[in-house]
């Protein structure tokens, strides 16, 4: 057992120690610690053209890139120099306006336009919208037209709520039995058909039975919305993407290589887009 006068010399060499460690841990923190800006919008000159583009940082080891509807967003490393970034994106310069001038011609046919007299797609079609006074609110729809009646002005964005708020009924009554018809074709079961807001995929399926679908599927041609309940359904044969899955999405949708290939054109109703690793 140590004696009493060795006590205190141990504890001042432990007082010692800590004392001399604290400023090395403290001068490692903020590498650890050091927190993601928020993202910044920036522009720059490639390929004699001024673009526009997000950067956003954060922890990863590579630049990103990534062109989509709204334009170009780039991904990078927290301490990337801006020096770096920019020699990355003149490097790949063809690569993002190519890209860029591809979803904007894309997005000028698909996205919809939710002021008086503009359009949105609906079945593969496009639909003019009408907003009038009316006594009573109300929403009707014709071959080409989808009409809104309302008692008050309304702004933009809630005439595209209101649009979408249909759109996600319609698709509701109009998918559900499709889902159920598929499922009993092929011998499983479905649990649960759930309509989504998602804007980064069509549909999932998971292995206990649930099929998740987003209601924009209603926008698009009735084909190219029956093969992605196709594709989910033949998921609950198989849950992945071997040959034995596509012949379970054929047996659904004899044509389905045309229409996965057509369904890309229609991308830009989703906020999925091209990606690249610098």
């Amino acid at each position: 057992m140590p004696s009493g006068r060795t006590a205190p010399r141990s504890a001042s060499f432990l007082r010692s120690f800590l004392d001399w460690l604290a400023p090395q841990e403290a001068a490692a923190a903020p590498r650890d610690t050091l927190a993601a800006p928020a993202p910044r919008q920036m522009q720059i000159a490639i390929a004699g053209k001024s673009i526009s583009y997000e950067l956003s940082r954060g922890r990863r080891k590579t630049v990103g890139l990534m062109v989509s509807r709204k334009g170009l967003v780039v991904r990078a490393p927290l301490r990337t120099s801006q020096r770096e970034i920019n020699e990355i994106l003149v490097e790949r310069s063809a690569w993002i306006t190519q890209r860029l001038e591809e979803w904007r011609a894309r997005t000028h046919l698909i996205a919809g336009d939710f002021q008086e007299n503009g359009s949105v797609l609906f079945r593969g079609k496009r639909m003019r919208l009408r907003v009038v006074a009316s006594l009573f609110d109300s929403l009707e729809v014709t071959d080409d037209t989808i009409v809104i009646a309302s008692s008050k002005p309304l702004s933009t964005e809630m005439q595209q709520r209101l649009v979408e708020r249909w759109m996600r009924e319609t698709a509701q009554a109009e998918f559900a039995p499709k889902v159920c018809l598929m499922a009993e074709a092929i011998g499983v079961e479905v649990k649960r058909v759930k309509l989504t807001d998602t804007t980064t995929m069509w549909g999932s399926c998971t292995s206990d039975g649930v099929v998740r679908l987003t209601f924009r599927l209603i926008q698009l041609p009735p084909a190219l919305a029956n093969y992605v309940i196709a594709h989910e359904i033949s998921h609950r044969r198989e849950m992945n993407h071997s040959p034995r899955f596509w012949e379970w999405v054929r047996a659904l949708d004899p044509h389905f290589k045309t229409h996965r290939r057509t369904l890309a054109a229609y991308t830009p109703l989703l906020e999925e887009g091209d990606a690249l690793a610098a």
